[in-house]
C-alpha cells in the first residue's frame, strides 16, 4: 500500500568492539563476524558500564 512500511524487529547477540560514549553511538560484531553502528537509546540504563569486549543482546527495529 503507498505510505505503508515495512517494519522488522531483530534480536542478536554481539560483541562491543567501539563506544562513543558522548553521541551513544556502540558498533556491534555479529556472529557471522559482520559489524553494525547503532546509536543507544536514552532509555537503555547503566550505558556508561558498557566497555569494549562486552557480549550485549541488541534488540533491533528496521523501519523500510
Amino acid at each position: 500500500k503507498p505510505g505503508a512500511a515495512i517494519i522488522r524487529a531483530y534480536e542478536l547477540s554481539a560483541t562491543v568492539t567501539a563506544i562513543d560514549y558522548p553521541t551513544r553511538k556502540v558498533t556491534l560484531k555479529g556472529p557471522n563476524g559482520k559489524t553494525l553502528q547503532v546509536t543507544a537509546k536514552p532509555e537503555i540504563r547503566r550505558f556508561n558500564e558498557i566497555k569494549v569486549g562486552d557480549l550485549v543482546t541488541a534488540r533491533l527495529v528496521v523501519s523500510c
